[in-house]
C-alpha cells in the first residue's frame, strides 16, 4: 500500500474512531467482553487478554517531522493539534500517538504506572489496557530516557509486535519510529539500536535493570550514559556498525513482556535522529549492516 493510500486509510480509521459514541460504543464494549472470554494469554508483568483494541488501529495521518533541537514550549502556550482534540476530550491524559513500524500504531496516554494496566483509553476495565509511558516522565518530550510500556497481546495489538523485533527482517524491514505529540503538530523521529531480551527479577542471571532514570539525573554523568548505552549495545541481540548513539542522544524504550525467561521482556531500544539524518538513510544502514549475533 502506497504512501498516500495509507494516510487515506489512517484518516478514515481516525474519523470513525472519535466519533463513536452511545449505541455504537456499548456495542463495541460487548463484543470486548466476548471476545476477552475466547482468546487469553498470560505475562508475569502485564497479564494480557484481547479486550476492544479499539484505539490499535491508527487513523493517524503523520505530521511533518521537527528538529531534534526544537524548544518544547510551554504547556500554557502550546496548542492541541486537531488531529488529537476530539481524543483529549475524551481522554485528557492522551500525549502522543506513537508508530512503530508496520504494525504498532497507537494511542499513548501518561499517569501512573498502575492504571493503564488494565484500563482502556476510555477508562473501562480492559485486561489489554494501553500504551503508556513510565510516570517518571513527566516531561517526556524533552527527558533523556523515555519508557513506553504495553501489554503483549495475543492477536498482535498493543505491544505484541515487538517480539517480532527478535527476527533480523523483521528488523530490518520495521526502523521507523515516530512518536506524534498531542500538540503544535510536532512529530519526532527515532531508529532503533538495541534489542535486548532478558528478566527483571532481582538476582536472575539475566536480569536487567530497565528503569535507570538516576543515570539520567541531572546534571547528567556522560560517563555513566556512554556504560549504559555500551550496556545496550552488548547485551543486543544485534549488531549495528555506523550507528552511533551518544551521551546526548534522547533515548527511548518500547518495553512487552517475553516468554523465554521468568519475568522476561522484550525491550528495543531506540534514539533520536541526529539533524540532517533521515528515516531513509537509517533504514538504509540497518538493513546493509545489521546482523543477529551468534
Amino acid at each position: 500500500m502506497n504512501q498516500s493510500a495509507t494516510h487515506k486509510k489512517q484518516n478514515a480509521e481516525m474519523n470513525g474512531l472519535v466519533k463513536q459514541r452511545g449505541k455504537t460504543l456499548r456495542m463495541i464494549a460487548i463484543f470486548a467482553i466476548y471476545m476477552a472470554a475466547c482468546l487469553h494469554v498470560s505475562c508475569p508483568f502485564l497479564s494480557s487478554q484481547l479486550e476492544g483494541g479499539i484505539l490499535q488501529a491508527s487513523s493517524f495521518k503523520p505530521f511533518t517531522s521537527a528538529s531534534a533541537e526544537e524548544e518544547i514550549p510551554q504547556e500554557s502556550q502550546r496548542v492541541i493539534s486537531d488531529r488529537f482534540a476530539e481524543l483529549a476530550e475524551i481522554n485528557d491524559e492522551v500525549v502522543s500517538w506513537l508508530i512503530a513500524g508496520t504494525d504498532i500504531d497507537t494511542v499513548v496516554v501518561y499517569r501512573d504506572n498502575d492504571h493503564y494496566l488494565d484500563h482502556d483509553f476510555y477508562g473501562r476495565y480492559s485486561k489489554g489496557g494501553t500504551v503508556f509511558i513510565d510516570e517518571e516522565n513527566e516531561n517526556w518530550e524533552t527527558d533523556p530516557y523515555v519508557i513506553y510500556y504495553g501489554h503483549h497481546m495475543k492477536d498482535g495489538s498493543m505491544f505484541g509486535p515487538l517480539i517480532d523485533y527478535q527476527e533480523l527482517d523483521y528488523f530490518k524491514e520495521n526502523t521507523a519510529i515516530e512518536v506524534h505529540s498531542l500538540y503544535d503538530n510536532q512529530v519526532t523521529q527515532y531508529v532503533p539500536f538495541a534489542v535486548v531480551d532478558a528478566s527483571v527479577r532481582l538476582n536472575h542471571e539475566e536480569y536487567f535493570f530497565l528503569r535507570r532514570y538516576e543515570t539520567y539525573a541531572s546534571p547528567i554523568d556522560s560517563t555513566a550514559v556512554h556504560a549504559f548505552i555500551a550496556e545496550l549495545q552488548d547485551r543486543s541481540l544485534y549488531e549495528i556498525p555506523g550507528l552511533d548513539v551518544t551521551a546526548e542522544d534522547q533515548i527511548i524504550c518500547l518495553v512487552t513482556c517475553s516468554y523465554r525467561l521468568k519475568d522476561g521482556r522484550l525491550m528495543v531500544f531506540c534514539r533520536r535522529l541526529h539533524d540532517g539524518e533521515t528515516a531513509e538513510e537509517m533504514a538504509a544502514l540497518i538493513d546493509a549492516n545489521a546482523v543477529l549475533k551468534k
